[in-house]
């Protein structure tokens, strides 16, 4: 079986579209990717987003989460109080 993804990405960034993602990415890059697909400099995003995996959903609540305890008392999550390796990175 042939692997299309690198010839869809290649023409949709040839259309000018930003594309962030990689095969053999790692979680690093994966959740750097996921943040900079929802980074619009310009203000100028998507009027929809379409997250079939639910990995930038969760990505924006648990923003939301954090900015609401940052407002309340100027805290910042702390890596060091979870187990779960993505919420640490």
């Amino acid at each position: 079986m042939q692997d299309f993804g690198h010839h869809a990405a290649a023409a949709i960034a040839r259309d000018s579209a930003a594309v962030f993602a990689w095969k053999g990415e790692t979680l690093e890059e994966y959740w750097w990717c996921t943040d900079m697909a929802l980074t619009w400099p310009e203000g100028d995003g998507p009027n929809m987003l379409v997250d079939d995996g639910g990995d930038a959903t969760l990505l924006i609540h648990e923003g939301v989460k954090a900015e609401a305890v940052f407002a309340k008392d100027g805290s910042k999550p702390d890596p060091d109080s979870t187990d779960n390796h993505e919420f640490k990175i």
